[in-house]
């Protein structure tokens, strides 16, 4: 086997393999304790995306609405596209369908790769939607294959969470990502407790994100808001120079009862995005 062609395929078996890690290779950020994950090394996932073993991520979604669940792509070093992706759904969801669209996002390749000045640019992708059933909640699954003009086959599981209505409570059990903070409010009195962002790394939001209550307080009431704030991206991060920008987020806010005092626990679920789910839990002392 010639070497130097070998390490092309290697190339672009990790152009594309980073595209179907974890965030769909779109960053997300989060919270002023930035416990956002970073965008993978490649490596990882270059022995995941194979025809034998598929990557598995978690998504989210609310019943009946088109969410973007995720993209595709293959680079070349110089950020062109590497010809056409071929895909295919190897296993539809049960409870809604699956639509590939062509579109433009920002890649997410790790720091050391060949390809890493490429996130700071638009570049071609393939979009994965998803749309549940009017009405269902619970959970969905759906496995989708792309094939690079190489013929490179990376395979990714879409775990999906369908929930009902932004303002309706959810009692389901969350799925994806989990975070726990420790914060702390005076009684009776308006707290906010964290942020969430989604930005391009120019600083603009990358879309919609959504927010609802998965676990109201027992001694008080959660409030999420529209609003602008400062990001907080760690120095390794192409989007870390926003950090000195006001930018749009959602805010969550938190008021005790009147005269209440002691410990509270609340939780949210944010869908960034490219429906990469997360669910995030507050233990708040009220003093």
């Amino acid at each position: 086997m010639d070497g130097g062609r070998s390490a092309m395929n290697l190339g672009k078996l990790l152009a594309l393999a980073a595209a179907l890690i974890a965030l769909g290779a779109c960053e997300s950020s989060t919270g002023p304790t930035n416990a956002a994950a970073k965008t993978p090394d490649a490596t990882p996932a270059a022995q995941a995306a194979t025809s034998d073993k598929v990557v598995t991520v978690d998504r989210g979604a609310t019943t009946a609405v088109r969410q973007k669940i995720g993209w595709m792509l293959s680079l070349n070093p110089d950020c062109s596209a590497n010809g056409t992706l071929t895909m295919r759904i190897i296993a539809p969801p049960a409870h809604g369908q699956v639509a590939f669209a062509p579109g433009q996002d920002y890649p997410g390749f790790g720091k050391d790769s060949l390809r890493s000045a490429c996130n700071a640019k638009l570049s071609p992708t393939t979009e994965i939607f998803y749309t549940s059933e009017a009405g269902y909640v619970g959970a969905d699954r759906t496995v989708i294959e792309a094939v690079t003009a190489d013929g490179v086959v990376g395979r990714e599981e879409y775990r999906i969470a369908v929930s009902s209505l932004p303002s309706t409570p959810v009692a389901a059990p969350p799925q994806g990502k989990s975070y726990s903070y420790l914060r702390g409010a005076t009684s009776g009195t308006r707290q906010k407790i964290d942020l969430h962002y989604d930005l391009n790394p120019d600083c603009t939001a990358s879309g919609r994100l959504v927010a609802r209550v998965v676990g109201a307080p027992a001694n008080g009431q959660l409030a999420i808001e529209e609003g602008k704030d400062y990001p907080n991206y760690d120095k390794d991060n192409t989007r870390f120079d926003c950090n000195k920008k006001l930018v749009p987020v959602t805010l969550v806010y938190y008021t005790s009862n009147a005269g209440y005092s002691g410990t509270d626990t609340a939780s949210i679920e944010v869908v960034f995005t490219n429906g990469e789910l997360r669910t995030y839990t507050y233990a708040i002392t009220v003093r």
